[in-house]
């Protein structure tokens, strides 16, 4: 194989092992639930055999043997060799953490070989060893004998009444043929393509250096496709002598049951198979594509909104300019039709962007396994919502904060087994990850049936850490008091055990959702539990803004934050604006809230003071801020664009807070996105 070969094949290969991995975790947590799911065992021992066949054809040695090793331990469980205990699980979660282990290595230095996967694999053949066999059903022909399952021949017996063929298949291979064990995977993966290649002979094919392989390839094949396309498919791998296909039918019982004597199934020669070409297995829909063409996508569609919407500005003036000219009648007749389309483009590359919470939700219940394990603790999580859709650019930056608070949840929020009894609740406890869809937004809860967060402790650490007297905290609600929680360093927990209590989990889970634009709440009932609730926008991409203007500077504002937009003159700024403490505060509604002039916030010139403006009042999470600006412009879809580059010390921009970012206006013109969060920060505001 070339290098060139290798490089193609190498990006195929981190892809397809990544996301076998991912479902050989989840089908063996299933097993762990369930030791008789045959369909969950089908899966890990389909992805396992695959996993193998990968590695070998990409020369991973180490990755293959271990596979290799962990296939046969599953084939024997299939079998009913051996029971899934809770050894048996330790020891596949092993092989998987090695597995993940070598993948990361692969992909970071792309080899395998220092890792020593000897020990694990003496272990597995240690447990097999231990075990004595039981009964074997086979199938015998000139290929030589097939192990099959119950089942195996549940999957024969399903796809017979489906009107598919068995494929009893010999594939001579030229004796001077090189490489033969890839030429046996090429094979094989077309095979796949058009049915289930349920047996394989011999079973290590992908291991086998030529010397050893000789010139025999069988395999038992499901298939709906008739006998001359599976021929095509096999010939289409060059240096074969001979391909030889059998067909098969089960003959059955009066009663409609399989007849098997007891040599094990009884197999018969069909001579004229009829043709059910007309039955075809379902096609891939979906292809892999790098997301960074994705992005650009995205970026395109970006500027497409821009230029739609400078199109329509433009028409509209020449609408007012030329109204009885034929073309611009043409124009102004086209203009609905392209801001249609326009709008369709948009959200069709929103939704290829769109990540369902499946990718994310599944690699948590491992992680309370272990945890729970760890900590001697017996829990029962579950998921709602993996259907539910974020952006890809949203959903990565989630991650670690449902890691903290799944990992609080365990640690703090859930209590012993003893201190559960005493309580008169149930030994084993409940956490919960749900996820829902509301409007623009999306949901996140993390809950717990455990001991709730104690109020008292957080004010007594507030008093602690000098944050708060007890003055101030008897003037604060709960939710309030529960936002000291969010501070970096603070952690009621009395023992810094290694899965938390160092104080910087919640910090990181504001830090980032706040990042996001979103929200977070807690909810807290002492003995019954906890509730934190995220609330995410769907994608920062595109955002519905209103528009501003101070000055000659533009300034867009997520629609998000805006709660209500009013116009003072003279006697309603005298009468709503006080001064207190050197700070100007706004009164509303029986509030008082804090206030911002963009002029002097950002240092912008103003043309000339007027004794009118216009109070946008915006909201971040408890926090309400007041903006007073010189005109609002109005609402409109705008394009974010970054201004990491130009934003911090020493560059373009300086290190200014409170941007998030920048867009292009349809006049050509550009307004900066406010972060209304790190203009709160800023002010170090706390309501």
């Amino acid at each position: 194989m070339n290098q060139l070969d290798f490089d193609r094949l190498f990006g195929t290969f981190v892809e397809e092992s990544t996301e076998q991995l991912e479902i050989i975790e989840q089908e063996i947590l299933k097993l762990e639930k369930d030791s008789q799911d045959e369909e969950a065992l089908e899966e890990v021992f389909r992805m396992a055999h695959s996993l193998k066949g990968s590695s070998s054809l990409m020369g991973f040695q180490n990755m293959t043997k271990l596979t290799h090793s962990l296939e046969s331990l599953l084939q024997k469980i299939k079998d009913k060799e051996i029971k899934m205990t809770t050894e048996t699980v330790d020891i596949l979660f092993r092989s998987l953490d090695m597995i993940k282990a070598m993948k990361d290595s692969v992909q970071d230095q792309k080899e395998s070989n220092k890792f020593n996967p000897q020990p694990l694999i003496d272990k597995i053949e240690q447990l097999t060893d231990e075990i004595k066999a039981d009964s074997k059903r086979k199938i015998k022909d000139f290929t030589g004998e097939f192990k099959i399952s119950k089942q195996d021949k549940k999957i024969i017996d399903d796809a017979i009444r489906r009107g598919e063929q068995v494929y009893i298949i010999k594939i001579v291979i030229e004796e001077d043929a090189v490489m033969k064990a890839i030429k046996a995977f090429l094979i094989v993966n077309n095979l796949k393509g058009i049915g289930q290649v349920l047996r394989i002979s011999p079973e290590d094919y992908e291991s086998l250096p030529d010397n050893e392989f000789g010139k025999t390839l069988s395999l038992v094949l499901l298939s709906s496709e008739d006998k001359e396309l599976v021929k095509e498919q096999i010939e289409v791998v060059n240096e074969i002598e001979k391909v030889i296909i059998t067909n098969y039918f089960y003959q059955e019982g009066d009663d409609g049951s399989l007849i098997e004597n007891q040599e094990g199934l009884e197999l018969r020669v069909s001579s004229n198979v009829k043709d059910n070409s007309d039955f075809r297995q379902e096609k891939r829909s979906t292809i892999r594509v790098d997301i960074r063409k994705l992005d650009k996508l995205m970026s395109l569609a970006g500027e497409l909104v821009i230029d739609k919407e400078r199109l329509m500005q433009i028409s509209t003036k020449l609408r007012y300019k030329y109204n009885n000219d034929k073309d611009v009648q043409d124009l102004l007749a086209a203009m609905p039709h392209l801001d249609f389309i326009g709008d369709e483009i948009q959200e069709s590359i929103m939704s290829v962007r769109m990540y369902t919470m499946e990718n994310i939700f599944d690699r948590f219940p491992r992680m309370i396994r272990d945890l729970a394990h760890r900590s001697g603790k017996e829990i029962n999580f579950t998921s709602e919502g993996k259907e539910t859709e974020l952006d890809r650019s949203i959903i990565e930056e989630i991650v670690d904060p449902i890691v903290h608070l799944l990992r609080n949840s365990v640690d703090h929020g859930i209590e012993t087994r003893e201190e559960r009894l005493l309580k008169g609740k149930s030994p084993t406890a409940n956490i919960s990850l749900k996820a829902r869809q509301e409007e623009n937004h999306v949901v996140i809860e993390v809950s717990d049936d455990g001991r709730g967060i104690d109020i008292e402790a957080v004010k007594q650490k507030a008093i602690e850490k000098g944050l708060a007297s007890m003055e101030k905290l008897q003037r604060q609600s709960e939710n309030e008091i529960l936002d000291y929680l969010f501070m970096s360093g603070f952690s009621t927990s009395q023992v810094v055990s290694e899965i938390s209590g160092r104080g910087v989990g919640m910090d990181v889970v504001k830090t980032n959702i706040e990042k996001l634009n979103g929200k977070i709440d807690i909810n807290t009932e002492k003995d019954a539990g906890t509730k934190v609730i995220l609330k995410l926008p769907l994608t920062l991409a595109i955002i519905q803004a209103l528009l501003i203007k101070q000055g000659n500077n533009k300034f867009a504002v997520p629609l998000i934050s805006v709660i209500e937009t009013l116009r003072l003159g003279k006697k309603e700024l005298e009468e709503q604006i006080k001064h207190v403490k050197d700070k100007e505060m706004f009164s509303w509604r029986d509030m008082v809230i804090p206030v911002v002039r963009l002029d002097k916030y950002f240092e912008v010139p103003v043309k000339q003071k007027s004794d009118k403006c216009f109070a946008v009042v915006l909201a971040f999470s408890e926090k309400r801020l007041c903006l007073l600006v010189e005109r609002l412009i109005g609402e409109q879809q705008v394009v974010i664009k970054s201004l990491g580059e130009y934003l911090g010390k020493g560059k373009l921009f300086g290190d200014i807070k409170g941007l998030s970012g920048a867009t292009i206006l349809g006049d050509g013109s550009f307004a900066l996105v406010l972060d209304i969060p790190g203009i709160l920060k800023n002010l170090k505001y706390h309501k």
